[in-house]
């Protein structure tokens, strides 16, 4: 399978990902994210994954983000990049297509997840960022016979998820400098807002799932 990971940031889900499949297309627009995810991908000699520095959007050309970190999103003016649409990536790669997609690109889902891929890709999970985003990922995704389901975490799942695999997690935590474990202490402790807003229900932040057929 080839997946695209859409807003690869450090490239977690990228690695995680290029132990199942055969190829990751790891699109990241911020120039710092983009540094880091390299050094990732050469700390563990990912040879599938192809980073790509540029953003999503619906047309072809440039652009500027603003914020950083994982917050970095498309804007009217900050640090000048790269824009593409996922079809022109796939054509310029020589792709006829791709299995999965993971999209998180805060906010420009709404003009990124449209296309003729969307005809041969299997399976999506997509993070909206409002409720009007959420309304038109899921008219967009309909109109192309996708199953769509809210996809809710939990602490439970995640923290059965961690145990049973836990020998991984804390190597991804020991590379990562304790990212996640860092994340959860500041939000219990009243320090930063939740780890994982598309599991606050009171957030408008939600995870999109749809599968074809």
């Amino acid at each position: 399978d080839t997946v695209l990971d859409a807003g690869a940031n450090v490239g977690i889900f990228s690695l995680l990902a290029s132990q199942k499949c055969s190829r990751v297309l790891a699109v990241e627009p911020d120039p710092l994210n983009y540094f880091y995810l390299v050094k990732n991908i050469e700390l563990n000699k990912a040879e599938n994954i192809i980073p790509i520095n540029s953003a999503l959007s619906d047309y072809i050309g440039s652009g500027f983000i603003s914020g950083r970190g994982l917050s970095a999103a498309l804007s009217q003016c900050g640090i000048p990049i790269t824009v593409t649409t996922i079809d022109k990536l796939l054509e310029d790669l020589k792709l006829g297509k791709i299995d999965v997609v993971k999209m998180d690109i805060e906010g420009s889902e709404v003009k990124a997840i449209n296309g003729r891929y969307l005809q041969t890709v299997r399976e999506l999970i997509v993070e909206s960022h409002s409720k009007s985003g959420y309304s038109v990922v899921c008219e967009i995704l309909g109109r192309e016979a996708f199953r769509i389901t809210e996809w809710s975490l939990s602490y439970f799942r995640v923290l059965k998820r961690i145990i049973e695999n836990l020998t991984d997690f804390v190597s991804s935590e020991l590379k990562t400098g304790f990212v996640a474990s860092k994340l959860l202490f500041n939000y219990i402790f009243g320090l930063s807002g939740h780890p994982v807003p598309a599991a606050n229900k009171e957030s408008e932040i939600k995870l999109i799932y749809a599968k074809h057929g």
